[in-house]
């Protein structure tokens, strides 16, 4: 169902027409997977002030090689990524950067997978990856964890 000025349209109303052709539209298939770039449309860009801007920012100046590789990448409208100097930059700081990035525009980057094996993400690089997702899921609240006394 397509609606156009208020109106619904089935797909069996749906024509397209180029002189010469005359085609109907059967279906639209989305099983096509592509890579998908971040785009936004006039007016809006994610925030500096939301939870996912802050796991992204402990993530990338939890180190100095990365803080200094990567301090080129806040903007006053978020971080662009793009902008990060990752010629010659560690296994380490390249997986904080990943991780950064995926956090901070729902990417895909880092698998759970990559986050089990050791081999791939150290352990230090995990527990950081682990705090910045507990900051971006509960806000700065994540920041103020306490322990508990035993009972």
């Amino acid at each position: 169902m397509i609606k156009v000025n208020g109106i619904s349209y089935g797909w069996a109303d749906v024509d397209v027409k180029i002189p010469g052709l005359n085609l109907v539209l059967q279906e639209i298939s989305y099983d096509d997977e592509q890579e998908k770039e971040e785009s936004y449309g006039y007016g809006y860009r994610p925030r500096r002030d939301t939870p996912a801007y802050f796991a992204a920012m402990y993530l990338l100046t939890a180190d100095p090689d990365t803080a200094k590789r990567t301090a080129n990448c806040f903007c006053r409208d978020g971080i662009m990524f793009g902008y990060a100097t990752t010629k010659g930059i560690s296994p380490h700081g390249y997986t904080l950067l990943s991780a950064a990035r995926d956090i901070y525009a729902s990417g895909d980057g880092v698998a759970l997978t990559d986050l089990a094996d050791g081999e791939v993400i150290d352990i230090e690089a995990f527990c950081l990856i682990i705090n910045a997702l507990l900051i971006a899921r509960y806000g700065s609240a994540a920041l103020e964890l306490q322990q508990r006394e035993r009972q």
